[in-house]
């Protein structure tokens, strides 16, 4: 990803009421996304910040998910993040 657009995100991770461990967790967790991936997340988070916080406890629920081994849970989380995005 680009300079740019990592700090983009940067930013927007670092001006949310995410705690700080859970900004330096997402932060980390998005710099390791390529430049296609994260480009709709600037564009997202242009439009409406909140989407950082949003989209930090759909990862941690996705995240917890995995390790729970829970295909069910996972299956609720795409189809609320699914109707989440539709909007």
């Amino acid at each position: 990803m680009s300079k740019d657009s990592r700090e983009k995100v940067r930013q927007y991770i670092l001006q949310s009421p995410l705690a700080l461990m859970d900004k330096a967790e997402f932060s980390d967790f998005l710099s390791r996304a390529k430049e296609d991936e994260l480009a709709p997340l600037v564009q997202l988070f242009l439009k409406d910040a909140s989407w950082v916080t949003k989209l930090f406890h759909n990862y941690q629920d996705k995240k917890a998910a995995l390790t729970a081994r829970d295909p069910k849970r996972w299956e609720k989380i795409l189809d609320e993040e699914e109707r989440m995005l539709r909007g």
